[in-house]
């Protein structure tokens, strides 16, 4: 249902057109009472389509006002209806018009521009048309190749020409995306707290105001900043009530999953949680499958924090979670999305604290998502998650319960050299966490009957002096000198029994 709101002057002519279309009057209200949000409006000025804040459609800009014409308003009625096809049939005479819901229609279905289109838009020089080739360039539309300045620089020649400051704001609302999208998020955040020192109808702040969120999201980073953390969850607050108000539900969604990660960095996790299930119930309601499963991932991942911390009854319901999600995110329709859920589950799985005779069943059921994750994530193709990933396993494998077939630890050692593989020097960081895993599992490794191995002592010596060269975190540095005084102690062992 969308709503038509005009001066009573018009009410019956807009009357009659509307019937003239068998049934399109169940699906369009007309109203000349009130300051009622409206799809559409009508008056002396001709046929007016307000700015669309609430994401409920495309921010494309159609020519706005236009004079009052049946084809027209017709048309224009079933562009806010989403059935571009009937508006093009609709506005086929009107050139200008045909041209831009065509834009439109490549925008909603991901289709690029025609050429021809391209060159009407690009001659045109107005504000309307340098929005709308910025946000198809944005959308990579464009027929011709365009690189990212091409495309702030027509962000840019929009904002200068904006017609006024609400204009100026619905483009800035989508440049500061971009921005965002392409980790200039200091500049997207400057823009925005400018602009929202201008006067702004609530539509326009508070639209601005929720991709700052988003900006001041992507800054957190430990060690936390407090008053940082305090700023973002009144404007948290201050947006979640407004959106609220205006029944805008799904973005209110979105906004408590920004909410549960806050409350989860004050480590205040039955609030955390309190939100994702309100988020989660929100994205059911509005039947919105994938933002439910994006939800689940999110609920999942604070179930699991929380087990770290010293609650571990929360294993379970974190695989619970992430289990629901699989239906979410199957491997035919989101493969990469499917292979991280299994690669967080391996290590659930390997870390569940269960009755001893059901630990060999976990632990079959880790290797297995470890291995469904290292389906997706190769090393070709994705080195940096498969070192990830194969870290994880071997970490996982020194949990397992003791194997008939199998030496775990040898097997470990297998997986955490395929991560080394790929956790080069490039990565100092995560490469010293895996040799330091490695040598934590090498000492259980079985030397056999001489109860020295000088292949593997030389192989640990040279590992913990290299993680010495990588970084200096104190932590590290600690675990490596542990090891290296261990090997000291074991070498002058050895040559006291005659094997060194």
């Amino acid at each position: 249902m969308i709503t038509i709101h005009l001066d009573k002057i018009y009410q019956a002519e807009v009357t009659v057109i509307i019937d003239s279309v068998p049934r399109l009057s169940e699906l369009v209200a007309v109203t000349t009472e009130g300051a009622l949000v409206a799809n559409l409006i009508v008056d002396e000025r001709g046929i007016t389509m307000p700015l669309i804040w609430d994401n409920s459609a495309p921010p494309f800009l159609m020519s706005s006002p236009t004079p009052l014409h049946s084809e027209v308003l017709l048309g224009y009625v079933f562009i806010a209806l989403g059935n571009q096809a009937e508006a093009q049939n609709y506005l086929a005479q009107h050139p200008q018009l045909h041209n831009e819901v065509v834009s439109l229609s490549c925008l909603q279905t991901n289709q690029q521009l025609p050429e021809n289109l391209a060159d009407t838009l690009k001659k045109e020089k107005t504000y309307r048309s340098r929005h709308n080739i910025a946000l198809l360039q944005q959308y990579g539309l464009w027929p011709t190749s365009v690189t990212l300045d091409d495309v702030q620089k027509m962000y840019q020649e929009a904002l200068d020409a904006a017609l006024d400051h609400e204009h100026y704001a619905f483009t800035l609302k989508q440049y500061a995306t971009l921005l965002l999208d392409t980790n200039q998020g200091v500049e997207a955040e400057e823009r925005l707290q400018q602009h929202l020192s201008q006067d702004l109808s609530d539509e326009a702040a508070y639209a601005l105001k929720h991709i700052l969120i988003s900006t001041w999201m992507a800054r957190l980073s430990v060690p936390y900043d407090q008053d940082q953390v305090n700023n973002l969850k009144d404007l948290l607050w201050d947006t979640l009530t407004y959106l609220e108000q205006q029944e805008r539900m799904a973005e209110v969604g979105l906004l408590l999953i920004d909410a549960s990660e806050v409350a989860n960095i004050s480590e205040s996790y039955s609030e955390s949680l309190g939100y994702i299930n309100r988020a989660l119930d929100i994205f059911r309601d509005q039947d919105l499958p994938e933002l439910a499963g994006s939800s689940l991932l999110r609920k999942g991942t604070l179930l699991y924090t929380w087990a770290q911390n010293g609650n571990p009854q929360f294993y379970k319901p974190a695989i619970d979670t992430y289990q629901e999600a699989l239906k979410v995110f199957k491997r035919d329709e989101a493969p990469e999305t499917f292979a991280q859920i299994h690669a967080q589950l391996g290590v659930l799985y390997a870390e569940m604290s269960d009755l001893q005779q059901k630990k060999g069943i976990w632990a079959a059921v880790s290797a297995t998502s470890f291995q469904e994750a290292l389906q997706y994530f190769t090393k070709e193709n994705n080195p940096y998650e498969f070192g990830l990933i194969c870290n994880n396993y071997a970490n996982a494998l020194t949990k397992y319960p003791t194997a008939l077939r199998i030496d775990n630890y040898e097997k470990a050692l297998e997986y955490y050299k395929e991560a080394l593989t790929v956790r080069t020097s490039a990565y100092p960081y995560e490469r010293a966490l895996t040799l330091l895993n490695y040598l934590e599992a090498s000492w259980f490794i079985d030397n056999g009957e001489d109860g020295f191995n000088h292949t593997r002592y030389q192989d640990m010596l040279e590992k913990s002096q290299e993680v010495k060269s990588l970084v200096d975190a104190p932590d590290l540095l600690a675990e490596a000198e542990r090891h290296l005084a261990q090997l000291a102690r074991l070498e002058r062992e050895a040559k006291s029994e005659g094997y060194a």
